[in-house]
This record gives C-alpha cells, structure tokens and sequence, in this order.
C-alpha cells in the first residue's frame, strides 16, 4: 500500500489540512491512504493545544481513505520527522511518502538528520500561497500540481478567531468546532 504521512502541529486542524490530503489522493501519484500525524512537539513553534486534544481532533476529521496515525503523540517526548520515517519504514509492506508545503523547502536543511530523511523517503510537496512553485526541489520531492488551489487558511487565524468569539464555518469541521468549543481551545 502507498501511504502519505501529511505530518504537523494541527493546532487546530482545519478544512485546509482535509484539501491537501484529498489533492494527494486525487493526484494520480497511486497514494492509497493519507495519515494525518499530530506532532507531539515542534522543534521551532510553539503548540496551543495539547497532543491529546489536537490527535482526538484529526480523528474526528477521519474519512475512508484520511486516517489519524497517533505515532508521534504516543512515542512522546520531542517530535523530529526522522524518528517518526525511521519507525514508519521498518513496516516493508507499505511505501511511505512524506507530504509537506513548499514553504518548507527553505528550512528543509534545518530539519534533524535532513540528508538521511531525504535519503529513506520521498517528498510530495504542494504549493502554498505566495511561494513560487518553480522552486528547484531535490530529487525524490515531487511538486504535486493536480490543479491544487492553495488556500490561506491557518491554524494561528483560527486560534484568534476563537479568542475573539468569531465563527469557525468553513475554517474547521463541525465536529472540530464543537470540540473546540466543548473543551475549551484557545479561548
């Protein structure tokens, strides 16, 4: 099976996140499932919500083919994308794919142990607002195009619009926003 592992802070996960995971699917590239991976930390930013919240979440967000994977939240401790390749490419029954925006290309050498990820897995990279898509990739990352319209949807507006009591339709799911609401996120 070709699985993608769209991996992140999802903080919260938003209808932007489910777009991306349906576009790789939709790409003609043979990806069977999309894993949606709540980190359990960020080496870089700082993560409103806890892991718990933010992987009950995802798994709200679940459909046939987009699955929440808890890897990175039960390993616990820091999230660093090699780990999470390394334990996902001991199973030899699945080829895995790592799914990330082309905004994280020019912080790609900062990533721990980049050379040795780009070595174990191949990247499918889709375009972000106000990003050039000509971005000369590495080899094993391929620009997923599919005519993919790039949202500005973000999970820091979302958080605010939460602050600020503002309505969440059409950022988040329903059922993200009653779990947003019932449990009290980024109030």
């Amino acid at each position: 099976m070709n699985i993608a592992v769209f991996g992140g802070r999802f903080d919260p996960p938003h209808v932007g996140h489910l777009q991306v995971a349906q576009t790789v699917l939709d790409a003609g590239l043979g990806i069977d499932k999309v894993l949606l991976l709540p980190a359990n930390t960020h080496p870089w930013r700082a993560i409103s919500a806890s892991a718990k919240d933010r992987l009950a979440m995802v798994k709200l967000m679940e459909t046939d083919t987009i699955k929440a994977s808890d890897i990175d939240v039960a390993r616990g401790g820091e999230t660093y994308t090699i780990d999470t390749v390394r334990s996902l490419t001991q199973d030899k029954t699945n080829t895995y794919y790592w799914v990330c925006g082309i905004d994280q290309m020019k912080d790609f050498y900062r990533w721990k142990e980049y050379e040795e990820l780009n070595r174990l897995i191949h990247f499918l990279v889709f375009p972000r607002k106000g990003y050039d898509e000509k971005t000369n990739l590495p080899p094993k990352f391929t620009l997923i195009k599919n005519n993919f319209l790039p949202n500005d949807i973000s999970s820091s507006a979302i958080r605010a619009k939460v602050r600020k009591g503002e309505s969440l339709i059409g950022l988040v799911t329903d059922n993200v926003a009653r779990y947003i609401k019932e449990h009290h996120l980024y109030e």
